[in-house]
């Protein structure tokens, strides 16, 4: 039982040192490899909607900025 691992897919008892599984023939999954997507997949998603909000975050600085600016130029063109 010590040498022994559950397949990812059809659940079935593998030896540890098999790449693929005698029941179901699919390639085995390392648990390291399967938390290793999971982890990258996070950071991604992470990246991605953090992004985001700091494109919104700096639009918004962008439109004060113009805002703040203007009245100094309507001053000087007057």
């Amino acid at each position: 039982s010590e040498r022994m691992k559950k397949c990812f897919f059809c659940k079935s008892d593998i030896l540890k040192g098999e790449k693929n599984c005698p029941n179901c023939g699919r390639k085995s999954i390392s648990r390291n490899w399967l938390i290793l997507i999971i982890v990258v997949a996070v950071i991604i998603l992470v990246g991605i909607f953090s992004d985001t909000d700091g494109d919104s975050s700096d639009k918004s600085d962008f439109n004060l900025n113009l805002s703040l600016n203007l009245p100094l130029q309507k001053k000087r063109k007057q």
